[in-house]
C-alpha cells in the first residue's frame, strides 16, 4: 500500500493553502485597484457636470447682459452720478 501513495503526484495541502493565500492577496489588490480607478471616475464626471453648468451659467449671462439696455435710457450708467 505504501507503493501506492509513492507514485501518486500532487500538491500538498500546505502548498495549496498558500496558493490560496497569494490568490486571495492578487483578488484583493485587483479590487483596490478597481474601486480606486471607479472613484476618480466618479470624481471626474462630477467635475465635468459643474464645468459645464458653470459654462452654460456665464453663456446665459453674457447674453442677457449684452440683450439690456440702460434703467434711465440716457448714456451708459444706470444711476447718473455715480
Amino acid at each position: 500500500m505504501s507503493r501506492l501513495f509513492k507514485e501518486q503526484a500532487g500538491f500538498t495541502l500546505v502548498e495549496l493553502m498558500v496558493a490560496q493565500a497569494m490568490g486571495m492577496a492578487l483578488l484583493a489588490a485587483l479590487i483596490g485597484g478597481v474601486t480606486a480607478l471607479y472613484q476618480a471616475v466618479l470624481t471626474a464626471s462630477d467635475a465635468t457636470r459643474t464645468s459645464e453648468t458653470a459654462y452654460f451659467l456665464v453663456d446665459a449671462l453674457e447674453q442677457w447682459v449684452s440683450e439690456s439696455k440702460p434703467i434711465g435710457g440716457k448714456g451708459t450708467q444706470p444711476w447718473p452720478g455715480r
